[in-house]
């Protein structure tokens, strides 16, 4: 009796453990998609002089389920240039090293980037029990170019040579400034200024032509191209430029010159003596004489001319003095007081200034600094010209309390991927202390981040620990800090959610008790807006944490509290599976589309399929771009 008894145990301790053992691969491969990538470093930070190279050491680590092996492949990208460097296929059961090399043969400085890219899966056997779901995983390498010591020196010489081209074209603006000055003073006194305001139209114009040039000569500073430098500096000419702009200086004080002289002779004329030879040729029928210096007498009285016809008319009517002269002296002694006729001449004429102003010319070198150019898909821009808020992408619950954070953090790897095409940079995963706080601030960067995770000072230390049992609410704590530190690091206002499942709902209710003053665009995909129910409520608390489950569930307090608040502002969208028989109703196997939807958000709707396996319900298969594509273009045209 006590054998069969024994008999009947050991039956019963088999079928507890043929039971158990198929439990736990059941949760494996419906719950984990078991490959785990490790790369190291994740990202690294190079600093390289123009013309060097260096090698980039790197190792691969992959993780397997007990019993199976994966097969993966590397590549090696210029995210900068948009090159593959190469390709690798191998099997791999525990770690890999390898090595590349990176250069810079840029001009200036700036930043070129490289991206380490394994993709893997878990090869199916009689002791692997996997559905091949592929795992991505990446690793950034920034270099940070500069100027080689040739470069620095040439930059050295070319600062020099543009510092006198600036201290000539100071002097000349000085120059052409009294010029002006003096020329409008002038213009209407002398015939001889037209052709000077002509010669200083010509010398503005070619000071105007240098000063664009120099305008080209800070574009090429900024971005460190010093033989385009050269070869305008050598191209300008200001010797010239300056000598004919001070000879033009000297030629209009000698028109001033000769107009003061003038002035002061036509003063000194003698009235009395117009007088006396005007009755001398009057008394003696001088008819044609007298007339004659009637006529420029009476230029000399009403004188509103310009320049040279002042000294003409001086000069002629010392010519007709001479010409009658000699009747004037001979019969000089016959004239008489009472035969005077009186003129009265007007030759009240101010002097003209040869005085310039005292002008300072604002003409300075004030070469810009140095720009930084950030390289991207063969784009060309200056750090931070490009600014697009940060993309966080926020995971959903697992459906397994005992996997991994990475396998949480990894479910959006792939429209991360296909983000990089939009002109996001990958950051992967969030490792905020980990990669240089310039990255954030030069590009439009991409981030998947946990909420699972939280920071913790010990000791001066900061340990990240990991609590995944926890209400939504705490989640969306944590979610405000992620948010935050991201902003910081960005410089950015606001940033853009896509979120999966229950990632859907952290957001929600970090927006609920923080406002959406900090969110661009909220994406949500298979949310379960109004909660879960039926089958997969009930899987959820067997296998996942419960305090999630609870909150999820259909008619939560959760629920209840969160669907009661609209928000203010913000643009919200919603991307829902559809064609799953999902409780009897249409959905995406996990979540219904009437509770999924919602009244103030841009719903969209996604038709697929629900094949037989959990793993691959139409609700995770919204996230694999290959067979969702239509998930990805809604995202891309959203931000």
């Amino acid at each position: 009796m006590s054998l069969k008894r024994g008999v009947i145990l050991v039956f019963v301790i088999i079928i507890v453990l043929i039971i158990t053992i198929i439990f736990f691969q059941a949760k494996s491969k419906y719950f984990d998609d078991g490959v785990s990538i490790e790369i190291s470093p994740e990202s690294n930070y190079i600093n390289l002089r123009n013309g060097d190279s260096k090698v980039v050491e790197f190792d691969i680590e992959i993780k397997n389920k007990l019993g199976c092996k994966s097969i993966c492949s590397y590549q090696i990208r210029d995210l900068s240039e948009e090159i593959n460097l190469y390709n690798k296929t191998i099997t791999i059961d525990n770690k890999i090293k390898d090595s590349f090399n990176v250069s810079s043969n840029y001009k200036g400085r700036g930043l070129k980037l490289y991206s380490i890219d394994t993709e893997c899966h878990d090869i199916k056997s009689v002791i692997c029990s996997t559905d091949e779901h592929i795992v991505l995983a990446n690793s950034l390498i920034v270099v940070n170019y500069t100027i080689s010591e040739d470069e620095e020196l040439i930059s050295k010489i070319t600062y020099e040579t543009t510092e006198k081209l600036y201290s000539d074209m100071k002097k000349i603006d000085e120059i052409l400034f009294n010029n002006k000055f003096l020329l409008d003073n002038i213009i209407n006194i002398s015939k001889k200024v037209i052709g000077s305001e002509l010669e200083y139209k010509k010398n503005k114009d070619d000071f105007n032509n240098i000063i664009i040039n120099t305008d080209l000569i800070k574009e090429y500073w900024r971005i460190e191209d010093y033989n385009e430098i050269r070869k305008i500096i050598n191209n300008i000419n200001t010797t010239n430029l300056r000598s004919d702009s001070e000879k033009q200086k000297e030629e209009i004080i000698n028109i001033i010159k000769i107009h003061n002289s003038n002035i002061i002779l036509l003063k000194n004329i003698n009235n009395q003596t117009i007088e006396e030879i005007y009755s001398f040729y009057q008394k003696y029928n001088y008819t044609d004489e007298s007339k004659e210096i009637l006529y420029y007498s009476d230029k000399l009285k009403n004188l509103n001319l310009p320049l040279e016809n002042v000294t003409l008319y001086i000069e002629e009517f010392n010519e007709l003095n001479l010409k009658y002269n000699h009747l004037f002296l001979n019969n000089t002694r016959n004239i008489t007081n009472t035969n005077i006729s009186h003129i009265t001449l007007n030759l009240d004429f101010p002097n003209i200034s040869n005085q310039t102003q005292n002008y300072s010319s604002n003409i300075s070198i004030n070469l810009p600094e140095h720009r930084r150019l950030c390289i991207l898909n063969n784009q060309i821009k200056e750090c931070g010209e490009d600014r697009k808020n940060p993309i966080i992408l926020i995971h959903g619950h697992s459906f397994n309390e005992d996997a991994s954070i990475d396998f949480s953090l990894r479910s959006l790897s792939k429209i991360q991927k296909e983000l990089e095409k939009e002109g996001y940079l990958n950051l992967g995963e969030l490792k905020i202390n980990e990669i240089d706080e310039e990255i954030w601030r030069s590009f439009p960067i991409s981030v998947r981040a946990t909420y699972y995770e939280i920071s913790l000072i010990h000791l001066g230390e900061n340990i990240i620990s990991t609590r995944k049992s926890e209400r939504i609410e705490n989640y969306a704590l944590r979610l405000r800090d992620i948010i935050n530190k991201i902003r910081q690091k960005s410089s950015s206002e606001k940033v853009t959610i896509i979120s999966h499942s229950m990632g859907g709902l952290v957001g929600r209710e970090y927006i609920r008790l923080f406002e959406d003053y900090n969110i661009d665009k909220f994406i949500m995909i298979g949310t379960p807006n109004k909660g879960l129910k039926g089958k997969s409520a009930s899987l959820c608390s067997v296998f996942g944490s419960s305090k999630e489950c609870e909150d999820m569930k259909e008619g939560s307090v959760f629920l209840n509290i969160l669907n009661s608040y609209e928000p203010k502002e913000g643009r919200y969208y919603n991307i829902i599976g559809k064609g799953c028989d999902t409780e009897g109703e249409d959905g995406d196997g996990v979540v219904v589309v009437n509770n999924t939807m919602l009244v103030y958000s841009t719903n969209y709707y996604i038709n697929g399929t629900c094949p037989s396996s959990l793993n691959n319900l139409l609700h995770n298969e919204l996230l694999n771009p290959l067979k969702y594509p239509k998930v990805v273009k809604i995202i891309k045209e959203i931000i």
